[in-house]
């Protein structure tokens, strides 16, 4: 069966916890279980507890201020594939996708 679903070059400052259907940053698709989901450039606020069942996934973990005065824009911008909206600071410092 083929992989409808992967995550690339995203990121979550919620906090997702929990002890079944828990997804490494969001819930659980029941649709993927027992699919091997791509996931790659995802990075988590080390300020939230991380959790799920996604073994060997941890993302990379940045602080808040990481991920609002820089560096999480620029990882997300340099790891953009062509033909995708290019980051940009929101008004909260958070990057949004540009218009």
């Amino acid at each position: 069966q083929s992989n409808p679903a992967s995550y690339d070059n995203v990121y979550s400052v919620a906090n997702v916890s929990g002890t079944n259907y828990v997804g490494l940053f969001a819930g659980w698709d029941e649709g993927l279980r027992g699919m091997n989901v791509p996931a790659t450039n995802i990075y988590l606020c080390s300020d939230q507890p991380v959790s799920g069942n996604y073994p060997g996934r941890t993302g990379t973990k940045l602080t808040g201020e990481q991920m609002t005065d820089g560096p999480l824009l620029s990882r997300l911008n340099s790891g953009r594939k062509d033909g995708y909206a290019a980051w940009t600071a929101g008004t909260d410092g958070y990057p949004t996708f540009a218009d």
